[in-house]
């Protein structure tokens, strides 16, 4: 089975002095959220090979946060800021012995990808993908290789956000 998490990144400050929107910081509560998601990863043993993240400050900060362990992570350029077209091609381009990613971005792009990807999964669950919140957290699973992925096709395992 192939696993993806996809993660839009924590609570971010309004904006930064320098740098613009690349170097916007996490909140101190962005900061409390990333610890708290990652502990819940941990605990249902979300361990991804490889992360995709967008190198700005924010996903970056974020995916500190996590303190997961994994043996790759691509700080990606065409990540920040993405279209979910240009994020499933990210997806499609991974090796068929990467049997778990996470990618970590930024909205509207990350939200649609999630939506456009997810197939199958109780009620509850798809209403939670019906709006994403900073640090929103979606887990995919399929049988297919990464590049036979087709929108719509993964189990949707679970969405986590901050209040639960």
């Amino acid at each position: 089975m192939y696993r993806l998490g996809i993660l839009r990144h924590a609570a971010a400050a309004q904006g930064s002095v320098s740098g613009g929107d690349f170097e916007r910081p996490l909140t101190a509560e962005g900061r409390a959220a990333a610890a708290a998601l990652g502990d819940r990863l941990r605990e249902k043993r979300f361990v991804p090979q490889v992360v995709l993240c967008s190198p700005a400050r924010r996903t970056r900060e974020t995916l500190a946060g996590l303190k997961l362990e994994t043996a790759s992570v691509d700080f990606a350029e065409e990540i920040y800021n993405a279209s979910p077209g240009d994020l499933f091609k990210q997806i499609k381009n991974l090796e068929d012995s990467v049997l778990s990613a996470l990618i970590v971005g930024h909205n509207p792009g990350i939200h649609s990808l999630a939506r456009f990807l997810a197939g199958e999964g109780d009620d509850r669950l798809q209403m939670r993908l019906l709006s994403y919140a900073p640090g929103t957290f979606t887990w995919l699973e399929s049988s297919e290789p990464w590049v036979r992925w087709i929108p719509g096709q993964a189990q949707l395992l679970d969405v986590m956000t901050e209040g639960g």
